[in-house]
């Protein structure tokens, strides 16, 4: 019986040994990370435009809040600038994000975090036809906190200025974001792959026109820079001959298409938005606008 209960000890002693070992090397990480961080991510010459104050300034402009872990940090393919990301959602603090996995654009914050790293994340969906529609980014250089027994770590020592004693855990922040009304939905401010009438495309576009490529340039892989002349106008004035547009590849020098944009001249959804002589409602569309 003395053995056993010797054995025993010796099994809770290494036990609580292993545990005790296993949460210096945890805060011991987590200290080196926090020595680690800079004053501020963005140096004066990336600062955007926007000067940013507080969390609840930096949630004016904010689509959801998640806790997510990180994967493949690598090279931005869209335009080889920043970094590209997959990020797996754990929760949704606030917003709405309906998927479970994401692709995250950053410039900057990825020399701060680490792969398979856990974080709260400030972002808002980066909506445009040329990103898949699970695309996010940051709405601000500091906007990807740590955790460390739910207390929050900013990846700056700015960051950590933002952060109040209402806000500065898990569980205080998910109550502290209860206060914001969630302005876009799943269903909002969402770029739709394609419309199945033209005649809803038109009424969601803020103009609509015919125009001829006057010059093409890469971009990325999935776009180009477009000049163009003006043929006819059907609806709205976003489209002018002075501006170069982001339009999607394979438009030909000298051909003519008619456009479906928004008020910034991008197209109304990832597909089908500009429709060319090649394509097979080019027809359809042309009556449609004959008529209006």
């Amino acid at each position: 019986m003395k053995k056993i209960i010797v054995t025993v000890c010796i099994v809770s002693i290494l036990f609580i040994g292993i545990l005790f070992c296993s949460e210096e090397i945890n805060r011991d990480e987590l200290q080196n990370v926090l020595e680690s961080r800079p004053d501020n991510l963005a140096s004066p010459v990336t600062m955007r435009a926007w000067e940013w104050q507080d969390i609840d300034h930096v949630m004016e402009y904010t689509t959801a809040v998640i806790r997510g872990k990180i994967h493949n940090i690598k090279k931005d393919i869209y335009d080889n600038h920043g970094y590209m990301m997959d990020i797996d959602i754990d929760e949704v603090l606030w917003g709405n994000c309906p998927y479970e996995q994401i692709i995250f654009f950053d410039d900057m914050v990825a020399e701060h975090i680490e792969e398979n790293g856990e974080y709260l994340i400030f972002m808002y969906a980066l909506d445009s036809f040329a990103f898949p529609e699970n695309s996010y980014v940051s709405t601000a250089e500091e906007s990807f906190y740590t955790y460390g027994n739910g207390t929050l770590y900013g990846t700056s020592k700015k960051a950590d200025s933002w952060l109040s004693e209402n806000n500065n855990t898990l569980n205080e922040m998910r109550e502290y974001l209860v206060k914001y009304p969630v302005i876009y939905s799943e269903n909002t401010n969402t770029v739709l792959n394609s419309y199945d009438e033209v005649s809803t495309m038109y009424e969601a576009s803020d103009s609509v026109a015919k125009v001829k490529i006057t010059s093409v340039f890469e971009e990325n892989d999935n776009v180009e820079l477009i000049n163009i002349d003006v043929i006819d106008n059907y609806k709205g004035e976003a489209i002018n001959k002075e501006y170069t547009y982001i339009w999607p590849k394979g438009l030909e020098t000298g051909e003519e298409y008619f456009v479906f944009v928004d008020a910034d001249g991008l197209p109304v959804a990832r597909e089908g938005a500009i429709i060319g002589a090649n394509d097979n409602n080019f027809n359809e569309v042309k009556e449609f606008l004959a008529n209006k």
